[in-house]
């Protein structure tokens, strides 16, 4: 089996916050990005992940736990397939405050946590250091994308103004992380 390219990290501007098709109409009906909750450490403080990463960010690239119950690692495409497509939601940069050096500070996060993140992004190919947060909800006012890999592309979905339409298909699974 090939293994896949590793990805080499960018940074721009624009805030992204990817998720999958299997997500995304919670994220829609709930009007906003809601602070993640899942796998969190005691005392830790939930919040919005986004990334400066105009092309894809791979720590979303969690694992994914099959119907048995097998926890599995995946890949972009892998995810892509499994998750009901790949979707990323624009927020301006002053939605998400929190760069990696506040977060660090103002989390609540054991050192334990921090250095695994610093390691699962060095190991992926993540810029870390391209992660933007936010403690707060981001409302669907504040989006300015949204956007759906093709598989080649990152493509417009709709205006967020009128949202898109949920992806139909989406897999009786989800992913085992938070989106």
């Amino acid at each position: 089996m090939k293994k896949p390219t590793q990805h080499r990290a960018q940074r721009g501007t624009q805030p992204w916050h990817y998720t999958v098709g299997a997500r995304l109409p919670l994220i829609l009906s709930s009007g906003e990005i809601r602070c993640s909750t899942a796998h969190l450490p005691d005392g830790e403080r939930p919040a919005v992940w986004t990334s400066l990463d105009p092309v894809w960010e791979p720590t979303v690239e969690k694992a994914w736990r099959s119907p048995d119950g097998k926890v599995l690692p995946i890949d972009k495409e892998q995810l892509r397939r499994l998750g009901g497509g790949l979707f990323r939601i624009g927020v301006p940069l002053d939605a998400v405050p929190v760069d990696w050096a506040a977060y660090v500070r103002d989390a609540g996060s054991p050192p334990e946590a921090l250095r695994h993140l610093v390691t699962v992004a060095a190991r992926k190919g993540a810029d870390y250091l391209g992660w933007r947060v936010s403690f707060e909800p981001i409302a669907r006012a504040r989006w300015t994308a949204i956007e759906r890999w093709s598989g080649a592309a990152w493509e417009p979905l709709e205006a967020p103004s009128r949202g898109p339409a949920a992806p139909s298909g989406a897999p009786p699974t989800t992913p085992d992380a938070g989106a």
